[in-house]
């Protein structure tokens, strides 16, 4: 990005960005109205069911708007997935802010080129179609961020408008409400202070502090959540989820680095480099540096966790994202390396597609997948059960694992659905032990988790049958049906 015209935005057509936005939109739709609710879905559905002050895996607010949707337009898809079509005109919105900001004479080459470039990205897409707590955090961050660069442009221009600080703040306080690692905005907002000498000054005012202690506030909730259980959800992040002790390991670190890599678009890399290569003025320069800096905070972040453990997500990452990748709308040299971006994420959706919705594309290639049909014909599993479950109806329904015990509950619209597992999740703060010793139960064993631990909760456990998944003739993956007699509370004698 120099003071001339960035090429990806100098020619006055938009249409070939429009037909990418469009293709992309397409596939969201798709999503939106015919794939089954994946297992963290259908989990994170169920928190909206049952309000609460925090939860062992998450701050609240996207569990409390699931919850708003649902009494609003009941139990379906329609309302898992509303929100995310709300978050998404919400990005739509800032994009089309920034972009006027940004090039104020080519304000539409620049606004339909960052938003293809944005949804092309298999990360942004993925993360932003699945109603998981991602979609709020984006558009709560890039909220936080207008706001922010509407703020540091009054101040570079003399102007103490702190308002808008304030503002930025609460979108803020509200992203890390929805996710823990909406924090590394704040920090990215630390880094912006730190390195532009004439934002140092803030670090002398009241109001710099008055702005921070709003997002904390915002966090009231799971705070209080957290000293009233133990601090369960921060024991959780912090020591429970990990795989043991911490260890450097650079194999798992270069891994991390590909993979996330790959999920943004090997071909935004460059792009996005360059926003860290020379200097420009005004707003752009403002937003280019913000943009790099909370990309750097973030990254940084992720890949020294990476260093230390093994199991590290790609999305973790996705705070760092965002403004970046509608920057680069301005560091692209040539419309080649869009088309590769844009081509290569559309292929890559394209195949997330067809394996949520169609066959396990592993499968198609040879590779053992024991997972996939976990997204499979939920309906026809739920209707089973529901014929056992007639059949018995004093028995409790549980899975072997908390997200196919939350896909259950969702295709059967019963909330009262419970996993048996050794594993510590939001279940077992519903299922109370103590009120189902004696009680039979419907046991639907998850992929990859076996009937073991469940066994040892009852006195007798047996084969009902096994439901079998196909997709195109072929056996994609199969659920035994056990019936567990005389639950223990705990293993059996």
């Amino acid at each position: 990005m120099t003071d001339s015209v960035p090429p990806l935005v100098a020619r006055p057509a938009v249409w070939p960005f429009q037909a990418v936005v469009g293709v992309l939109l397409a596939l969201k739709l798709i999503y939106f109205g015919f794939a089954p609710p994946i297992g963290d879905e259908a989990y994170y559905w169920l928190w909206g069911q049952r309000p609460s002050l925090s939860y062992l895996d998450h701050p609240p607010l996207h569990a409390w708007l699931l919850g708003l949707m649902s009494q609003l337009f009941g139990w379906n898809l329609f309302s898992l997935r509303a929100l995310t079509w709300v978050t998404l005109a919400t990005t739509v919105w800032v994009i089309s802010r920034l972009s006027r900001r940004l090039a104020p004479d080519h304000a539409r080459q620049w606004f339909w080129a960052a938003l293809a470039i944005y949804l092309a990205s298999p990360l942004m897409f993925v993360m932003g179609s699945i109603s998981f707590n991602d979609h709020l955090l984006v558009a709560l961050c890039l909220l936080s961020a207008l706001c922010f660069l509407d703020f540091a442009d009054d101040w570079r221009r003399g102007m103490e408008r702190f308002g808008r600080l304030y503002l930025a703040a609460i979108f803020l306080g509200l992203a890390i409400l929805t996710k823990y690692n909406g924090a590394l905005l704040g920090f990215g907002y630390l880094g912006f202070v730190l390195v532009h000498p004439a934002f140092r000054p803030l670090l002398g005012r009241w109001q710099t502090y008055a702005a921070a202690a709003l997002s904390l506030v915002l966090q009231a909730p799971v705070i209080y959540w957290n000293l009233t259980d133990g601090l369960a959800s921060y024991k959780f992040h912090l020591v429970d989820r990990w795989n043991g002790a911490a260890g450097i390991d650079p194999v798992n670190l270069l891994l991390t680095i590909f993979l996330d890599a790959f999920s943004v678009s090997f071909f935004v890399i460059v792009p996005m480099l360059r926003l860290y290569r020379g200097r420009v003025a005004g707003y752009p320069g403002l937003a280019r540096l913000l943009a790099a800096t909370v990309l750097a905070v973030s990254t940084v972040t992720i890949l020294v966790i990476a260093t230390l453990e093994t199991d590290v997500p790609t999305y973790w990452n996705i705070v760092g994202y965002p403004l970046a990748l509608i920057m680069i709308a301005g560091t692209f040299r040539s419309r080649w390396g869009f088309w590769l971006h844009a081509v290569s994420g559309t292929l890559l959706i394209g195949l997330f597609m067809i394996n949520i919705l169609l066959v396990p594309v592993r499968d198609l290639v040879g590779w053992s997948d024991g997972t996939t049909f976990s997204n499979y014909d939920w309906d026809k599993v739920a209707a089973i059960v529901a014929t056992a479950h007639a059949a018995e109806p004093a028995a409790f329904l549980a899975a072997t694992r908390y997200t196919t015990a939350a896909q259950l509950a969702f295709a059967l619209r019963d909330p009262a659905v419970t996993d048996i597992s050794d594993r510590h999740t939001q279940f077992n703060y519903w299922f109370d032990p103590k009120a189902h010793i004696g009680q039979n139960a419907l046991l639907l064993v998850a992929p990859l988790v076996p009937i073991d631990f469940a066994a040892t909760q009852f006195r007798k456990v047996t084969l009902l049958q096994t439901i079998e998944i196909r997709r195109f003739g072929r056996l994609a993956g199969r659920y035994p049906l056990y019936r567990g007699e005389g639950y223990c509370g705990g293993i059996c004698p």
